[in-house]
C-alpha cells in the first residue's frame, strides 16, 4: 500500500467507526481528559504526518493531528490494521 493510499485508509475506517485502543491509550485518555468522541474528531478531521510502514507487524502507523471538540490541539497515534479494517489508537497527547 502507497502512503497516499493509507491516508486514505485512515479516513474510511475512522468514519466507519471501527476503532480500537490500547490500554495505554485509555489510561493517557482518562489522564488528558480526552473522550473517544475528542479522538474521533481528530481522525476524521485531522491532518495524517509521519506515516510509515511497519514491517514487523505488518502494517502502518502514523500520528494524525488536529483539534478535540474544544478546539483544543489533539494528537492520535496510530496502527492501521488493513487486515481487519480497523484502527488501533496507540496513545494520545497534546
Amino acid at each position: 500500500m502507497e502512503e497516499d493510499e493509507a491516508k486514505k485508509l485512515v479516513r474510511r475506517i475512522a468514519k466507519s467507526g471501527w476503532l480500537r485502543t490500547t490500554e495505554h491509550c485509555r489510561r493517557r485518555m482518562a489522564e488528558r481528559n480526552v473522550t473517544m468522541e475528542d479522538m474521533l474528531q481528530v481522525l476524521l478531521w485531522g491532518d495524517v504526518h509521519e506515516l510509515k510502514a511497519n514491517p514487523d507487524r505488518q502494517n502502518w502507523e502514523g500520528l494524525v493531528r488536529g483539534f478535540d471538540l474544544e478546539k483544543e490541539p489533539l494528537a492520535v497515534k496510530v496502527a492501521v490494521l488493513e487486515n481487519d479494517f480497523a484502527l488501533l489508537c496507540i496513545t494520545v497527547h497534546g
